[in-house]
């Protein structure tokens, strides 16, 4: 947008701000679902050496997480088929990343399985 100085002309004691100025920004936005962070790097590093779908589910888990605002989460079924892998795969992934000492789990039959995100100690 070129500049333009009638756009800030002085109106009967008011001062005209340009139009660009008056809209609220989107830009920098995300639409749809988004990874809201921090996630601590050496979480991560733990799951990557894990096998199968298990960062899949890590970070399934960190979205609900991020999107809550909260670190205890249901595993929610219906994300793990949207994404593309067996309920089956996702519950071997669970035992992983509770084996490796970065979730909790306490599944109850019939409900959703609920997962506590751990926090891990730095190495150095």
């Amino acid at each position: 947008m070129p500049f333009d100085i009638d756009n800030f002309k002085y109106d009967s004691g008011n001062l005209a701000l340009p139009k660009s100025m008056t809209n609220k920004s989107t830009r920098g936005r995300i639409k749809g679902l988004f990874l809201k962070g921090p996630i601590p790097w050496e979480w991560l590093v733990k799951t990557m050496r894990l096998p199968g779908k298990t960062l899949h589910v890590a970070l399934i888990l960190w979205q609900e997480a991020g999107f809550r605002r909260v670190k205890t989460v249901k595993l929610r079924t219906s994300v793990v088929d949207k994404v593309g892998f067996s309920r089956r795969s996702a519950r071997r992934a669970l035992k992983q990343l509770e084996s490796a000492g970065l979730i909790e789990t306490e599944p109850k039959p019939g409900q959703l399985t609920t997962v506590r995100i751990l926090d891990v100690e730095v190495e150095n």
